[in-house]
């Protein structure tokens, strides 16, 4: 885990740093279900304090695959970039 300070006693733990082939950096939260309001909250901070250090990425659960959305000021993307589907067996 990355931790990112957003202000004073107020952090922001990050589950993934990935270095892509580019060299840029893309910090990646793993959220379950349902994400609380608090944890949006910090997710556009860290979105926007810290966009100099790389694109903020949300990986969901749903059902059985992740979906993966990106995180800006205006808060999580509607509609995910991507997916991974769990193999079956």
């Amino acid at each position: 885990p990355f931790r990112v300070t957003l202000a004073s006693r107020c952090h922001l733990r990050i589950d993934f740093v990935v270095k892509r082939l580019d060299k840029s950096l893309c910090l990646i939260d793993v959220k379950g279900g349902h994400i609380e309001d608090d944890a949006i909250v910090k997710l556009k901070v860290a979105a926007e304090k810290y966009a100099w250090l790389g694109e903020v990425w949300i990986a969901q659960r749903e059902k059985s695959s992740w979906l993966f959305r990106r995180v800006g000021r205006g808060g999580i993307a509607r509609d995910p970039v991507g997916s991974i589907e769990r193999a079956a067996g």
